[in-house]
Formats: C-alpha cells, structure tokens, sequence
C-alpha cells in the first residue's frame, strides 16, 4: 500500500508540473494584451496637434476613414521613435499620389505591426529624398523599443508621422495596446485643440 501511495505521488506530482508548464506557455503567448506600445514622437512638447486619430468608418470628427493618428509637430526635424522591439520589414520612400513619403513597416512578433509613414508633405522629389535620408534604421534589421527612427522634414503646416497598428494584418485602434502612460499623453496631445475626441471611433 505504501507503494502504491508514493506511486500516486508521484503520478500526480507530474501531472500538476505538465499543467503548470502548460499554462506558464498560454499565457507567454498571449503577447496582445502586453504588447504596451510607447509613444511614437519622443517629446510629447514636440507635437503640436493631433487632427486626425483613428476611425473605420466617416462618421467622425475628422469626418472620413482614418486607420491610423497622425501626429504634427510644431517644428521641423523632430525626432520619432520605435513604439514596440521588433523587426524592420520596410523602409521604403513612396509617391502617394502627387506628394513624397517614407514608409516603414516594424514587426514586434508574429501578431503585431507597426507602420509609420513620414510626410513631410511636399510634391518636390528631392525633399522626398531628404527625408529617406533622416531615416536612421535599416529594412531587415532588429529595433529595440524607443530606438531612434529619424526626424520629420515639415515643409508645411500639413507635414505629420502618420502612425497605425495592425493585428493579423487588420487595422486595429490601438488605445488597448499603449501604456497607461501613452495612452494618457497622447490624448493630452488630442485634448489640447479637440477635448471632446475620442482616440478611435
């Protein structure tokens, strides 16, 4: 009888260390609801407005579909930085109809993707391609969390970092996914023009 007690023992003390073990995996590979993304500008005084936040739909504020918050410093050549760690997938200059803009795409896990568009919002190439040029990471390589991206060229008052979140390649509000902190500063950012806004509709 002993034996057979101990064997239970230890029959059991197994099984409690494999759901342990279990569990402790699950809940590692729920990275969403930890994913705590920073802010993107590096000084919350550096941004003169938000005019536009997030929305899928035209019944907002701003008035039309916008997947994204778009940040507008108040002067040129103000730094932004990386939200989440991760991987830079892109770092490419594109033409958006007639205007220049540098995108750049950053995968913080298998789930999670951050895109940043620079847009100094000008129609003149060569500024375009001054702007490539403040872009201090490189496509294919690994980013720690508030690594330097580069500074803003603002040419005129449109010039703003267009910043989105997508979640298994769906554009997602990402209000759940920043720190208190973040979260807190950003819509002191939207409450200075705009009190009433929400950050996603």
């Amino acid at each position: 009888m002993p034996r057979f007690n101990s064997r239970v023992l230890a029959l059991g003390l197994i099984s409690l260390f494999v759901a342990c073990k279990g569990a402790g995996s699950e809940q590692n590979d729920e990275f969403g609801s930890g994913l705590d993304l920073t802010t993107p500008y590096v000084n919350e005084a550096d941004i003169a407005s938000i005019n536009e936040a997030f929305s899928l739909h035209d019944n907002a504020p701003w008035g039309f579909k916008h997947v994204g918050i778009d940040f507008f410093p108040a002067k040129s050549l103000k730094p932004f930085r990386t939200s989440c760690a991760g991987k830079v997938d892109r770092v490419e200059l594109w033409q958006n109809g007639e205007k220049w803009q540098v995108n750049i795409i950053i995968s913080c896990n298998a789930e999670f993707i951050l895109l940043y568009s620079f847009e100094p919002f000008t129609q003149d190439e060569k500024t375009g391609q001054d702007q490539l040029a403040q872009i201090l990471i490189k496509e294919g390589a690994t980013v720690e969390q508030n690594e330097k991206i580069g500074n803003l060229i603002v040419t005129t008052n449109g010039g703003h970092v267009h910043f989105s979140l997508k979640q298994n390649n769906e554009f997602i509000c990402p209000k759940a996914y920043f720190t208190e902190a973040a979260y807190q500063s950003i819509m002191d950012i939207i409450h200075k023009k705009h009190p009433d806004w929400e950050m996603c509709y």
